[in-house]
């Protein structure tokens, strides 16, 4: 494939990790006006075909349709194209794809943000239950028994089971450290995020040479929050909707611009009715006690990577 012409501007691609606030500082950097996001987040673009933890494809085509495609309507403040696709970090393709086409390459980076693998564990659990994708008879115990019995067969029997094994960052941090150079690959913890956002944001807008007083008087706010489904058809009949009118309208740059204050109304809509907060008891100690064990040593292999205290 031909090379991504930078045009100017770095490409900043958040990779990772699932459930550790990367939706939260996709939408905190795309309201900078030194930033030019991709109309949707997660574009996936750099995912091989074949790659079975995403619900969502690419839009465009890897190979076929031009990575410019999601950046559209950038303000002439603009010298950082941003996207967020936090499977990249687990795929040797997507890593491989990065590398070979955006050119120059010194203007790519990459930041992953990381979560405690034992908190991220609980989280995706509940996540699990809110799309429906584990069913709700599933305890916690059950659900870490599965990965447990999955952590050795491939992925694609059960990609939703996965969560164990996606937990040890340091085998998926390597190859991006071994292929990128140190100003190129930055990682994060989502800890730090939580504690305190704006001293967060302020930092990787140092990091990324942007002004980093944008976040002084920021609103910040929580993206991609998992909440409780209450009516289970209303969920399927909207995500039915908003599916198939994204796919009329998303290659229409006009029409998709029009619908932009619709579409958000409709989704607050949504979820005022059809939502609520998730009301999560306490795991059980042992079930956190065995996921500690088995993540025993990860801090300090990801430490090592990083090269800063690394926050759980």
């Amino acid at each position: 494939m031909a090379g991504v012409a930078s045009k100017g501007k770095t490409y900043l691609i958040i990779g990772g990790t699932s459930k550790a606030g990367t939706s939260s500082v996709f939408s905190y950097l795309a309201a900078h006006p030194e930033i030019c996001p991709s109309f949707i987040k997660q574009t996936n673009y750099f995912l091989e075909e074949s790659y079975v933890h995403v619900r969502q494809k690419s839009l465009f085509k890897y190979g076929e349709e031009p990575y410019h495609s999601f950046f559209r309507d950038c303000s002439s403040q603009a010298t950082i194209f941003l996207e967020a696709s936090p499977d990249y970090l687990y795929s040797e393709s997507a890593l491989e794809r990065i590398k070979e086409s955006i050119r120059p390459p010194d203007k790519c980076i990459i930041i992953f943000i990381l979560r405690s693998p034992v908190t991220r564990f609980v989280s995706w659990y509940n996540f699990g239950k809110q799309i429906r994708a584990i069913d709700e008879s599933v305890s916690l115990e059950k659900y870490f028994e599965k990965n447990i019995d999955l952590l050795d067969k491939p992925e694609k029997e059960e990609a939703f089971y996965a969560t164990l094994k996606t937990g040890i960052y340091s085998n998926y941090l390597g190859p991006f450290y071994d292929r990128f150079s140190s100003d190129q690959v930055k990682t994060f913890f989502f800890e730090n995020l939580k504690a305190n956002p704006a001293g967060f944001m302020k930092k990787l807008g140092r990091e990324l040479g942007i002004d980093d007083s944008f976040y002084d008087s920021y609103a910040f706010g929580i993206a991609n929050k998992t909440v409780k489904v209450d009516n289970e058809k209303i969920d399927n009949a909207y995500r039915l909707v908003r599916s198939r009118l994204f796919d009329f309208l998303h290659k229409n740059k006009f029409l998709y611009k029009i619908s932009a204050l619709p579409r958000k109304l409709g989704s607050g809509l949504y979820r005022k009715i059809n939502t609520s907060n998730l009301q999560t008891s306490k795991p059980p100690e042992n079930i956190l006690l065995q996921l500690e064990k088995f993540y025993d040593g990860e801090k300090e292999r990801i430490a090592e990577f990083v090269n800063k205290p690394v926050p759980w």
